[in-house]
């Protein structure tokens, strides 16, 4: 009797460790792989974190230049009208260039932010779980799946630019 129940510690102890004793080779092997792929896909979100921060501020400063170009033209317009009134051929020919304003994302662009935050804060906590297993092929998966991620999703991104 106590022989059995101990056999049951056993058997639940293999199932519930990642390591190679209790798994076939396998299923050990497509663990490495997953979590190689599952750190390259991290790398990929990455990257789309950032495109997607560059595209909301690239459409901010379009919409800022529009709105300034449309306010120096009516004060062109204003001016011309107040050359001729007045006669004198000098304008107030000073308008102030319409300052930019700080780029403050819409909550619905803030969601979406927060959203690629979740996902990257997340699945980078999983994997430094994963890493404590202190299992030399997970940790090598994770090493490998991040360069490789890196490398993949980083192509012409960098904003570093070649010179001529």
């Amino acid at each position: 009797m106590q022989d059995q129940h101990v056999m049951e510690l056993v058997h639940h102890r293999r199932l519930l460790h990642l390591g190679t004793m209790a798994h076939p080779f396998s299923a050990y092997a497509g663990t490495v792989i997953s979590i190689f792929l599952v750190v390259m896909l991290i790398e990929l979100f990455r990257r789309l974190a950032r495109e997607y921060d560059r595209k909301i501020v690239r459409e901010h400063a379009h919409a800022q230049r529009s709105a300034a170009a449309s306010v120096a033209a009516a004060d062109r317009d204003d001016a011309s009208a107040h050359k001729l009134k007045d006669g004198s051929g000098s304008g107030s020919g000073s308008y102030d260039a319409c300052a930019i304003a700080p780029f403050r994302p819409t909550m619905a662009q803030q969601s979406i932010r927060s959203f690629f935050y979740f996902v990257q804060f997340s699945a980078g906590y999983m994997l430094m779980l994963m890493a404590m297993y202190y299992n030399g092929g997970i940790i090598l998966a994770i090493f490998f799946g991040s360069y490789f991620g890196f490398f993949v999703s980083s192509g012409n991104g960098s904003g570093i630019r070649s010179e001529g």
